[in-house]
């Protein structure tokens, strides 16, 4: 099928009788597809400093074959400027993207590799004009265990902080969390740590999403704030903790809370002391506020994320303006196998100013959202075609719409 044909496609399904579903009517506001033979998973996006984007995300060039990792490179107007997958570690192979980072005119991949028969916390440098690889580092190399990259963010020194877990190995490693830091050069400051030290047992599972680089707000030095939940027998429970510096023991570590079976996918910092979690379960997602407080972290006011078309799972969260928030989400339609893409805006308050479904008659699934200076609204995500998978981008306007 001619890439003609797949557009005209791709636009009928978004573009159906249902009123709320998104026309592209327009050069600056638009949505675009992506990708070749096989599969193609759109997983993260941020905007460059040329005015365009670079969207992250996961490849499969042949059915049923290994997934790569796979960065395309767009112009303003989300015109394909360049398409590259990477196989790290050979053909035999499994590459899953988390993210990826914009550090001055290069691309950091943050994913998991497997590499022989355990899977390794992977970073990857990327030169700008093509996608020529410059620097990788594999974290936990040398370990047995296996390893899963949940998340990274910059810091104020121009590295790293990355978050991962354990997920298989020797019995007395599981459960684990690792933190560590890397700086521009892709070399690892100090030893990953993990925590617990020592698991209180086997069927608790510590699992840091993400981590934040904070001031402490009584020495004015740099702490980490690492946000995720506990596994256990009981349910998922919601976690935050505290590092100093150096990444030593927690300076606290409060007691994990169950909060409707909820686990947390992603968190921003909306104020000096306060953060927005975005949490989910089966088939509930909320928004949550956390607040520092002289005793440690409390848990705050919360706000349901709804939908009116079925089970809601938030996926990546953005702060739009002054207490308003960008959910990306994926919606299971009532009655119906398929999955459905969301993106809405919705206050502090919990009140939806807008809210957009994209495909409604094949899967699509969402990825990251960010907000743009000028207010505009970009994400990424992965459109269902006959026996296929593309990367979709959409830019809307800051109320959603695209005319």
């Amino acid at each position: 099928m001619n890439r003609t044909i797949i557009l005209f496609f791709f636009i009928l399904i978004i573009g159906c009788d249902t009123p709320d579903n998104v026309k592209p009517l327009g050069e600056e506001y638009f949505v675009k597809f992506y990708g070749a033979t096989g599969n193609q998973q759109g997983i993260a996006v941020k905007a460059t400093p040329d005015g365009g984007f670079i969207i992250g995300g996961n490849s499969i060039s042949e059915f049923g074959g290994q997934s790569d990792y796979l960065l395309i490179k767009v112009d303003a107007l989300g015109n394909q400027e360049w398409l590259e997958s990477y196989d790290f570690n050979g053909t035999n192979s499994n590459d899953f993207l988390t993210d990826v980072l914009i550090d001055g005119n290069s691309f950091v991949i943050a994913g998991t590799s497997t590499i022989g028969t355990v899977d390794k916390m992977v970073l990857i440098r990327i030169g700008e004009g093509g996608g020529v690889i410059e620097n990788t580092l594999i974290i936990g190399e040398q370990s047995n265990n296996s390893f899963q990259l949940n998340g990274i963010s910059t810091i104020s020194s121009g590295g790293y902080l990355v978050t991962g877990s354990i997920t298989s190995g020797e019995s007395s490693q599981y459960g684990k969390s690792i933190v560590g830091l890397v700086n521009s050069d892709f070399m690892i400051m100090g030893n990953p740590v993990f925590y617990p030290s020592t698991p209180s047992n086997q069927d608790k599972e510590i699992v840091f999403v993400k981590g934040l680089e904070v001031l402490n707000s009584t020495t004015d030095q740099s702490n980490y704030l690492f946000f995720g939940y506990v596994n256990s027998t009981n349910g998922p429970k919601l976690n935050i903790y505290q590092f100093n510096a150096d990444l030593d023991p927690p300076l606290s570590a409060p007691t994990p809370i169950n909060y409707n079976e909820s686990k947390i996918v992603d968190v921003i910092k909306i104020g000096e002391t306060e953060y927005k979690l975005l949490s989910s379960s089966d088939n509930e997602t909320y928004l949550i506020n956390v607040t520092e407080t002289p005793s440690g972290y409390a848990l705050g006011s919360d706000q349901f994320v709804r939908s009116n078309r079925g089970f809601i799972n938030g996926v990546s969260l953005n702060y739009s303006s002054s207490n308003q928030f960008l959910v990306s989400s994926n919606v299971k339609l009532e009655n119906s196998d398929i999955t459905s893409s969301s993106i809405q805006e919705s206050t502090v308050s919990g009140l939806i100013n807008w809210q957009r479904f994209f495909g409604t008659e094949l899967s699509y699934t969402s990825g990251e959202v960010i907000a743009m200076a000028d207010g505009s609204v970009v994400y990424t995500g992965t459109a269902g075609f006959k026996g296929q998978q593309k990367v979709f981008l959409i830019k809307l306007k800051s109320n959603g719409e695209m005319k």
